[in-house]
């Protein structure tokens, strides 16, 4: 009997043994969010070269990103992911033609990206639009896994029906299963209350409820897949207030919901040199454009974070990038000078203006000294009153339509890039990208 009992003691212990293995191991996460189809360095982009380093000043490209993924791939082949939390898309001349040509998520899957969540500028041209991308894209070559949790589809329209296609046959899911290294991770995408409302054209989609949402994938990872570790790409966002305390949605979403292990947050362009730990949750955020690349480096023991290590990585002109990857942007460069910039006697790296000094306007900062609001409201005025044939007394701009900045760089000069990059959003029905005016 003794004998029995010590045979079934040693056996219990080997599956316990056994069980905790499977949750436990060192896990490596890069991530990137709001990406904004910065797929080359900038500013001022005319000085970019990613295969030299040393001698200009400019930040992000896809080419530094994809040489600092690769390195850590040779480091860490196993146990490797890398993530993006949304908004891949919008924001240089490179968003033009993705239906046409897919290019960005065939080339990040290059780069070694594994899963990309969806953002709300994703849906800046509909639905519709973005089934066209994404197709364009896996006709191309193999994307990353895309995730998007909580999106309902419209049962009386036929608008989303083409998007929703997409959930059913798995090329974009509610969440997504990764396994490195002996570690069965699950990731979901979540589309914030903020970003939800930013995305009219989202519809006839619905986007439930966030937190409801994730508490309803957070107990199908846990006890429908049995994931050792789960992380949500939250495209919600965090900021902090007047006190320095940080806020925002992604604060909440780790309060109200227990079980994820790390968000990866996005949509605020929140640059977040440490992570802010909500109990046990990590909230991370690397800013935007892909000026920086975030690595997490996790030990985990039992399915729950032991010791972690966090940093962000700037890309710059430290870094020698991934001339392959460069040459094929460059191709793609091609096609948005033959095909838009030359008919309008434009050119990607035709010098268009010089500055020494940077033109900026913040948002959510010091409006009343931005320097670069009035310019662009002053160059509507004078486009309006002497090309256009109209005739108006008032230019407005919204702050909120700004979406980069002037930087002199070296030799201050700007092209077309640089420019079109400041105001990029939104389209015409005459295929010239940006907002149409509205004179009222």
């Amino acid at each position: 009997m003794r004998k029995f009992n010590l045979i079934f003691i040693v056996l219990i212990s080997f599956s316990v043994s056994l069980f905790s293995q499977e949750k436990s191991g060192k896990l490596i996460i890069l991530h990137t969010n709001d990406l904004h189809s910065n797929l080359t360095g900038f500013s001022p982009e005319i000085e970019y070269s990613p295969c030299v380093t040393g001698n200009d000043s400019t930040l992000a490209g896809f080419s530094r990103i994809a040489a600092l993924i690769d390195i850590e791939k040779k480091k860490n082949p196993d146990n490797l992911l890398v993530l993006d939390a949304g908004d891949f898309l919008m924001g240089t001349f490179f968003h033009i033609y993705e239906a046409d040509n897919g290019f960005q998520l065939q080339l990040m899957k290059k780069m070694g990206y594994d899963v990309v969540s969806l953002g709300n500028h994703e849906f800046d041209f509909g639905p519709g639009a973005l089934t066209e991308i994404i197709n364009a894209n896996r006709g191309n070559g193999e994307i990353p896994l895309l995730t998007l949790a909580n999106v309902e589809f419209d049962k009386k329209s036929k608008d989303d029906d083409s998007f929703e296609n997409l959930y059913n046959n798995d090329v974009v899911k509610k969440y997504q299963i990764i396994k490195k290294d002996g570690l069965k991770i699950g990731v979901f995408g979540i589309l914030g209350d903020d970003a939800k409302d930013v995305a009219p054209n989202v519809s006839p989609l619905k986007i439930t409820n966030r937190i409801k949402t994730a508490k309803k994938i957070v107990k199908v990872l846990e006890k429908d897949e049995q994931v050792d570790f789960i992380i949500c790409l939250s495209h919600s966002g965090i900021w902090k207030d007047k006190n320095g305390n940080w806020i925002g949605e992604d604060v909440d979403l780790a309060k109200k919901v227990k079980g994820i292990d790390v968000i990866i947050s996005g949509h605020t362009h929140t640059t977040i040199n440490d992570p802010i730990w909500i109990g046990e949750i990590p909230i991370v955020q690397t800013g935007s454009q892909g000026k920086n690349l975030g690595r997490f480096e996790i030990n985990i023991v039992d399915g729950k974070i032991n010791s972690a290590k966090y940093k962000l990585i700037p890309v710059n002109d430290d870094i020698s990038g991934d001339c392959n990857i460069h040459k094929e942007i460059a191709g793609q460069i091609r096609i948005i000078d033959d095909r838009l910039l030359k008919p309008m006697g434009l050119g990607y790296y035709k010098p268009l203006a010089e500055t020494d000094y940077d033109l900026v306007c913040d948002e959510l900062g010091d409006l009343d000294s931005s320097n670069l609001g009035p310019l662009i409201a002053d160059a509507l005025h004078y486009y309006v009153n002497t090309e256009s044939g109209e005739s108006t007394d008032v230019a407005i701009i919204a702050a909120g339509v700004i979406r980069d900045k002037f930087r002199a760089g070296i030799n201050g000069i700007q092209t077309v890039t640089d420019v079109f990059r400041v105001v990029s959003l939104g389209e015409g029905d005459d295929d010239i990208p940006g907002y149409p005016l509205a004179k009222v």
